[in-house]
């Protein structure tokens, strides 16, 4: 019977981080030319195993910087990122870092980026509507609370 594990026919992202809660900031939104915005991610993950490398899912994005904050029971390390790789066809980047990550149950990982605001449906991405009408509203006019309580 041939393996049927996740793995074997899926691509799936190295199993040595765990995220555990992502908190995204985006600023510096750009409409219209470049579409651009900068954003900062922090990742609180578990480390599975030591590594040097983290990989993840990124389409359109390029990382200005990156760090991990290490918890372990008596210390804690910061390790700078040394290295940004890109694979675009498979929409991923890989953090090379200074020094081996331990592992832990309590690491944070900072990341500062730039993307772009995309028409193709795909990561933070503008849209067009037609026929182009008003943004809907939530503050209604005493006339046009019957539409919204009637019964």
């Amino acid at each position: 019977m041939a393996d049927t594990s996740p793995a074997s026919y899926k691509d799936v992202l190295p199993d040595t981080i765990k995220p555990t809660n992502y908190a995204i900031s985006i600023h510096d939104i750009a409409p219209g030319g470049a579409f651009t915005y900068q954003g900062t991610v922090s990742i609180s993950a578990k480390i599975l195993k030591p590594t040097k490398t983290i990989t993840l899912n990124a389409i359109e994005l390029k990382v200005h910087s990156a760090e991990v904050t290490v918890n372990t029971d008596k210390t804690q390390q910061t390790v700078p990122n040394i290295d940004a790789t890109y694979d675009v066809p498979k929409q991923r980047v890989t953090l090379d870092f200074a020094a081996d990550l331990p592992a832990t149950n309590d690491a944070v990982i900072v990341i500062k980026f730039e993307g772009i605001l995309n028409d193709n449906m795909a990561g933070f991405y503008r849209s067009k509507y037609n026929p182009v009408v008003p943004a809907a509203a939530s503050v209604v006019r005493d006339a046009d609370n019957h539409y919204m309580f009637s019964t």
